[in-house]
C-alpha cells in the first residue's frame, strides 16, 4: 500500500496539479491587498477545533478528483485515522482539566 500511495502522490504532482500542467504554474498573482488582511468576510477561516477540522475533511471524502488521484483506500484510511485521533483526544484528560476540576473529585 505504501508504494501505491507514493505512486499516486507523484502522479498528482506530475499530472493535473503540477509539472505537466504549465498553465497552473503560470497563474496570475492576486491583486495587492488593501486594508485589513484578517477580515473574515474576505477570507476563509480555518477550522478552530479538531471536530470542526474533521467536518471539513468530509469534503475531502466527497472530492472525486482527489480520490481519483490518491485512491479510495488511501482516503478511507486517512479519514479513519483522523476520526480515531479525534475520538482518542476527546477521551484524554488534559493537565488544564485536571487543575480545573480535580478539587471536585
Amino acid at each position: 500500500m505504501a508504494e501505491e500511495i507514493v505512486e499516486r502522490l507523484v502522479a498528482a504532482g506530475v499530472d493535473d496539479w503540477g509539472l505537466d500542467n504549465r498553465s497552473a504554474m503560470l497563474r496570475v498573482p492576486p491583486e495587492p491587498l488593501d486594508g485589513y488582511g484578517y477580515d473574515r468576510a474576505r477570507s476563509p477561516v480555518l477550522p478552530m477545533s479538531l471536530t470542526a477540522a474533521l467536518a471539513a475533511l468530509a469534503a475531502f471524502e466527497a472530492d472525486g478528483e482527489l480520490i481519483g488521484v490518491l485512491g479510495t483506500r488511501f482516503t478511507a484510511a486517512y479519514l479513519a485515522c483522523k476520526r480515531d485521533e479525534v475520538e482518542r483526544f476527546s477521551r484524554y484528560v488534559t493537565d488544564r482539566e485536571l487543575r480545573e476540576y480535580a478539587h471536585h473529585l
